[in-house]
């Protein structure tokens, strides 16, 4: 049996790419556009999750693999917005088989600012 099947992609996730842009006083803003204006198909699944203590705070952390179909365009350092969650991306394993694999970390906060994310 072929070790590496095909997942059945049953979610949409958005994926961002971070885009700087002169604001004009010698600064730099960065704004958030979306590769594929409908949102890309994927598997995911939950990989690594703990809760961080520090002081009296908590924080949750998250790790999650994503399965999309083959794309050259997705790159470590993107974001991934799945279910109103931000992930960074942070490894992109082994493209293969059609398939493109990513692991991606939560982002805690709110984040970006809906002002920063633009349209496809």
């Amino acid at each position: 049996m072929n070790a590496y099947r095909r997942v059945l992609k049953d979610e949409k996730a958005d994926v961002y790419k971070k885009v700087a842009t002169p604001d004009g006083m010698g600064g730099i803003s960065y704004e958030y556009r979306p590769i594929s204006s409908s949102g890309l198909w994927c598997f995911t699944r939950v990989t690594d999750s703990n809760i961080d203590l520090i002081g009296d705070s908590k924080n949750y952390i998250e790790q999650r693999e994503f399965t999309f179909n083959y794309n050259e365009n997705i790159k470590v350092f993107d974001y991934i917005k799945f279910k109103d969650t931000w992930f960074e991306i942070i490894e992109i394993r082994n493209e293969y088989a059609g398939e493109t694999f990513v692991i991606a970390k939560r982002i805690s906060g709110s984040f970006p600012d809906q002002s920063e994310i633009l349209s496809d």
